[in-house]
């Protein structure tokens, strides 16, 4: 048999082997802090690898791929850099544990009881308890317990106890996680001040409240605003315990229902091309402003900006190289990113669905109509995706979530739309709020949908799950992926040996025994 010649297991992505380098970049990076052993081990690998490379003559190998090496190579010190300076100012940027006065500005405030609320603030100063004097700003949101609501914008004061955290573990240097606030005092309100975005949210939620019974209005201004702190405790246990906890937090499921609103209504104007992207790409950048630069928003609106700037250009979309470059912009400001259940449980619902949904919704429209076969698809793969995530996380998986997603994704894409065409307008002439009693209708199939499968037996499986596991499921999700090169036979036992030893080991770790 001869040997196969400049056989390719998969196509090189420059975004991607970067995106892969810069993560390494920002692990080493926040190593360097926490660990000297880390250090000593990349020391003797890259030397390890250097003597490899000198010995099989690879450098041939970079020297042909020049624009993939240089590519990887600034990415790698990209990452090094902004996780440096991140951690740098969190360290300068720190107070001795003890008692302040604080002053700051309510965010938002979620109810959880009668007389307890959980309130985000922002632009916290901390001044010394006695003299006032200013001590440090905190550059991050915090969140602090209180036993009253505030309006979003109200100037705050108290007396508090600040501690910083220490960053331990590589998955709890989240900003929210760096300081803890807790209230000693009464919160004197001294006045308000609104941004513009504020405003808005605020002149949303009083046309959306006015018109909508409660459960509604919260869910319609989370999925508008990217605010869920007035949505119900009840009903936000409801859609978790059902799967669909992902509609209460505005994601690349409502940004792809956002581009697609705004492309039909641009396309019935007969707007240019180029005007219209012009304007998508506005109204995107505010969205994400309005929303806070969430994550999941950020990274669905650059990967809609490269796939509107592709089709204009006449040129082909990969999702793939996509996805890599939106994250590389996004950790090269916040590589604390990286660590947060929200960045990997959106980064790999994407990157999940690039990998299988192509080749399963292609199997699956041989027994059933397009459409269904291409929901059902998205549902499968969507829980594929988030699984061993939300058990690490969370500690839970949600056993109906394929069928409760079948139903909720369409019914809550009709609810978005009518909620963000007509509450902004609402706003402006109130006789226009009637028209919110359509998404009220249906997001209220959703939430009683959501509330019979909550009480069903098994509905969630409490569980725990090993890194290993993960990064098992995850090699499965790429050996399954049509990504890899191999001969048809071949690929048929990947998958099915992959994924086979991916599902064994998950039930290992719910059963305890790994």
């Amino acid at each position: 048999m001869q040997k196969i010649k400049n056989f390719k297991l998969f196509n090189v992505r420059p975004f991607v082997f970067g995106l892969a380098a810069m993560i390494a970049g920002v692990f080493l990076a926040f190593s360097f802090f926490v660990s000297f052993w880390f250090l000593i081990g990349f020391a003797i690998a890259a030397i390890v690898v250097v003597g490899v490379a000198i010995r099989r003559n690879w450098f041939a190998f970079f020297k042909s791929h020049l624009t993939v090496s240089i590519i990887v190579l600034v990415c790698f010190v990209v990452g090094i850099v902004s996780m440096s300076l991140r951690e740098g100012v969190y360290r300068k940027n720190v107070a001795e544990e003890g008692i302040y006065y604080f002053a700051a500005k309510a965010a938002a405030t979620t109810k959880y009881e009668d007389d307890l609320y959980r309130t985000k603030i922002s632009g916290v100063t901390l001044f010394d308890a006695e003299t006032k004097k200013q001590v440090i700003k905190l550059n991050e949101s915090v969140y602090v317990w209180t036993k009253t609501s505030f309006e979003i914008g109200d100037k705050i004061s108290f007396v508090g106890y600040y501690k910083a955290e220490k960053h331990n573990s590589i998955f709890d240097v989240a900003p929210q996680k760096a300081y803890t606030i807790s209230v000693y005092s009464a919160v004197n309100v001294s006045g308000n001040s609104k941004t513009i975005f504020e405003k808005y949210k605020t002149a949303v939620w009083k046309s959306l409240s006015e018109n909508m019974d409660e459960s509604a209005a919260g869910t319609t201004f989370a999925m508008l605003c990217g605010d869920s702190s007035k949505v119900e405790q009840e009903t936000k246990e409801n859609y978790r315990a059902a799967g669909v906890g992902h509609i209460l937090a505005v994601s690349g499921l409502h940004v792809g229902f956002f581009v697609l609103l705004l492309s039909f209504l641009l396309n019935l104007m007969r707007v240019n091309k180029k005007v219209g992207f012009a304007i998508i790409f506005v109204l995107l950048s505010l969205f994400c402003w309005l929303c806070g630069f969430s994550y999941s928003v950020v990274r669905a609106s650059i990967m809609s900006v490269v796939l509107l700037y592709a089709g204009l250009r006449g040129k082909q979309y990969d999702g793939l190289s996509a996805l890599a470059f939106a994250t590389i912009l996004i950790l090269m400001f916040d590589p604390y990113q990286l660590f947060t259940a929200s960045f990997l449980l959106s980064f790999f619902s994407v990157f999940t669905i690039f990998c299988l949904n192509g080749w399963l919704r292609c199997g699956l429209e041989k027994l059933y109509p397009k459409k269904f076969a291409s929901s059902l698809a998205l549902a499968i793969v969507a829980s594929i995706a988030i699984l061993p995530w939300q058990v690490y996380f969370f500690g839970y998986f949600c056993t109906l979530g394929i069928l409760l997603n079948l139903v909720a994704i369409p019914l809550v894409s009709v609810a978005f739309m009518f909620g963000f065409v007509v509450a902004p307008l609402a706003s402006i002439v109130p006789q226009l709020g009637f028209l919110l009693k359509i998404p009220s209708s249906v997001l209220f199939i959703v939430d009683g949908v959501c509330g019979v499968t909550s009480q069903i037996p098994f509905s969630i499986v409490s569980a725990s799950i090993s890194p290993v596991t993960i990064a098992m499921w995850y090699l499965a999700v790429v050996l399954c992926s049509d990504y890899i090169f191999l001969p048809r036979r071949a690929k048929m036992w990947t998958r099915i040996g992959s994924a086979a030893a991916a599902l064994v080991l998950f039930g290992l770790n719910v059963g305890g025994v790994f």
